[in-house]
Protein backbone atom coordinates (compact mmCIF):
# COMPACT_ATOMS: atom_id res chain seq x y z
CA UNK A 1 0.00 0.00 0.00
CA UNK A 2 1.14 3.12 -0.70
CA UNK A 3 2.03 6.47 1.80
CA UNK A 4 -0.21 8.65 -0.45
CA UNK A 5 -3.50 9.52 1.05
CA UNK A 6 -6.70 9.97 -0.50
CA UNK A 7 -6.68 13.50 -0.74
CA UNK A 8 -3.38 13.93 -2.32
CA UNK A 9 -4.06 11.41 -4.95
CA UNK A 10 -7.17 13.45 -5.70
CA UNK A 11 -5.08 16.51 -5.69
CA UNK A 12 -2.41 15.31 -8.41
CA UNK A 13 -5.30 14.20 -10.59
CA UNK A 14 -6.82 17.57 -10.61
CA UNK A 15 -3.83 19.26 -10.91
CA UNK A 16 -2.80 16.77 -14.02
CA UNK A 17 -6.17 17.32 -15.71
CA UNK A 18 -5.55 21.42 -15.39
CA UNK A 19 -9.12 21.17 -12.52
CA UNK A 20 -10.02 22.95 -9.59
CA UNK A 21 -9.59 19.79 -7.08
CA UNK A 22 -13.00 21.07 -5.95
CA UNK A 23 -14.70 20.14 -8.96
CA UNK A 24 -13.55 16.31 -8.69
CA UNK A 25 -16.67 16.51 -6.31
CA UNK A 26 -18.96 18.72 -7.77
CA UNK A 27 -22.40 16.91 -9.71
CA UNK A 28 -21.35 16.48 -13.42
CA UNK A 29 -23.84 14.94 -15.05
CA UNK A 30 -23.36 15.53 -19.15
CA UNK A 31 -19.52 16.63 -18.62
CA UNK A 32 -17.86 13.24 -19.45
CA UNK A 33 -17.22 14.31 -23.24
CA UNK A 34 -15.76 17.82 -22.53
CA UNK A 35 -12.34 18.32 -21.96
CA UNK A 36 -10.59 18.31 -19.41
CA UNK A 37 -12.68 15.47 -18.46
CA UNK A 38 -13.81 16.04 -15.14
CA UNK A 39 -15.75 12.92 -14.71
CA UNK A 40 -12.79 10.65 -16.16
CA UNK A 41 -10.28 13.01 -13.89
CA UNK A 42 -13.00 11.81 -10.92
CA UNK A 43 -13.33 7.72 -12.08
CA UNK A 44 -9.54 8.12 -12.16
CA UNK A 45 -8.90 9.61 -8.68
CA UNK A 46 -11.01 7.19 -7.52
CA UNK A 47 -9.44 4.18 -9.32
CA UNK A 48 -5.97 5.10 -7.89
CA UNK A 49 -7.33 6.24 -4.64
CA UNK A 50 -8.79 2.00 -4.49
CA UNK A 51 -5.47 0.91 -5.85
CA UNK A 52 -2.89 3.09 -3.40
CA UNK A 53 -4.74 3.00 -0.25
CA UNK A 54 -6.70 1.70 2.56
CA UNK A 55 -9.83 3.86 1.57
CA UNK A 56 -13.49 2.48 1.86
CA UNK A 57 -15.87 2.78 -0.50
CA UNK A 58 -18.00 4.99 1.81
CA UNK A 59 -14.76 6.86 2.59
CA UNK A 60 -14.21 7.42 -1.08
CA UNK A 61 -18.32 8.39 -1.67
CA UNK A 62 -17.81 10.60 0.68
CA UNK A 63 -14.75 12.80 -0.65
CA UNK A 64 -15.95 12.79 -3.82
CA UNK A 65 -19.50 13.78 -2.40
CA UNK A 66 -21.32 10.75 -4.31
CA UNK A 67 -24.59 9.65 -2.36
CA UNK A 68 -24.52 6.19 -0.59
CA UNK A 69 -27.95 5.59 -3.08
CA UNK A 70 -26.64 3.88 -5.71
CA UNK A 71 -22.93 5.12 -5.24
CA UNK A 72 -21.35 1.59 -5.44
CA UNK A 73 -23.00 1.18 -8.71
CA UNK A 74 -21.99 4.91 -10.02
CA UNK A 75 -18.26 4.06 -8.94
CA UNK A 76 -18.40 0.94 -11.05
CA UNK A 77 -19.99 2.21 -14.26
CA UNK A 78 -18.14 5.09 -14.23
CA UNK A 79 -14.85 2.61 -13.46
CA UNK A 80 -16.00 1.11 -17.10
CA UNK A 81 -16.57 4.09 -19.01
CA UNK A 82 -12.86 5.14 -17.45
CA UNK A 83 -11.47 1.63 -19.11
CA UNK A 84 -13.24 2.20 -22.63
CA UNK A 85 -11.79 6.01 -22.82
CA UNK A 86 -8.52 5.43 -21.53
CA UNK A 87 -8.45 2.47 -24.59
CA UNK A 88 -10.03 4.81 -27.16
CA UNK A 89 -7.71 7.88 -25.87
CA UNK A 90 -4.48 8.11 -26.32
CA UNK A 91 -4.06 11.78 -25.12
CA UNK A 92 -6.18 10.02 -21.56
CA UNK A 93 -3.92 6.83 -21.33
CA UNK A 94 -0.61 9.63 -21.57
CA UNK A 95 -2.48 11.74 -18.35
CA UNK A 96 -3.18 8.29 -16.34
CA UNK A 97 0.58 7.66 -16.88
CA UNK A 98 1.39 11.07 -15.74
CA UNK A 99 -0.74 10.71 -12.32
CA UNK A 100 0.61 7.09 -11.72
CA UNK A 101 4.38 8.52 -11.75
CA UNK A 102 3.31 11.73 -9.70
CA UNK A 103 2.00 9.12 -7.50
CA UNK A 104 4.60 6.91 -7.55
CA UNK A 105 7.17 9.66 -6.86
CA UNK A 106 4.97 11.28 -4.07
CA UNK A 107 5.62 7.92 -2.38
CA UNK A 108 8.96 7.03 -3.16
CA UNK A 109 10.42 10.30 -1.73
CA UNK A 110 8.55 9.92 1.60
CA UNK A 111 9.70 6.09 1.76
CA UNK A 112 13.30 7.33 1.37
CA UNK A 113 12.74 10.17 4.14
CA UNK A 114 11.38 7.19 6.59
CA UNK A 115 14.41 5.22 6.11
CA UNK A 116 16.66 8.12 5.99
CA UNK A 117 14.78 8.30 9.87
CA UNK A 118 14.96 5.37 10.87
CA UNK A 119 18.79 5.36 10.10
CA UNK A 120 19.24 8.55 12.10
CA UNK A 121 17.45 6.84 15.18
CA UNK A 122 19.20 3.84 15.11
CA UNK A 123 22.44 5.87 14.89
CA UNK A 124 21.09 8.23 17.82
CA UNK A 125 19.91 4.75 19.87
CA UNK A 126 23.71 3.33 19.34
CA UNK A 127 25.33 6.53 20.59
CA UNK A 128 23.14 6.53 23.49
CA UNK A 129 23.88 2.68 23.99
CA UNK A 130 27.75 3.39 23.97
CA UNK A 131 27.49 6.24 26.01
CA UNK A 132 25.47 4.03 28.83
CA UNK A 133 27.99 1.12 28.37
CA UNK A 134 31.02 3.43 28.75
CA UNK A 135 29.20 5.26 32.09
CA UNK A 136 28.72 2.32 33.01
CA UNK A 137 32.00 0.63 32.98
CA UNK A 138 33.34 4.10 35.16
CA UNK A 139 31.17 3.58 37.36
CA UNK A 140 32.90 0.16 38.12
CA UNK A 141 36.05 1.44 38.30
CA UNK A 142 35.47 3.37 41.05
Amino acid sequence: MSNVTPLEIAGIVARVFDLDPKSLSTRMAGNYKEWPRPLAARSLAVRLIMAHTTATKVSILNLFGIARSGGYRVLEEADQRLSAEIKADPELRDLVVKVEREIDALHESREEAREAELRRRAADDAKRSYARGKAAGQGART
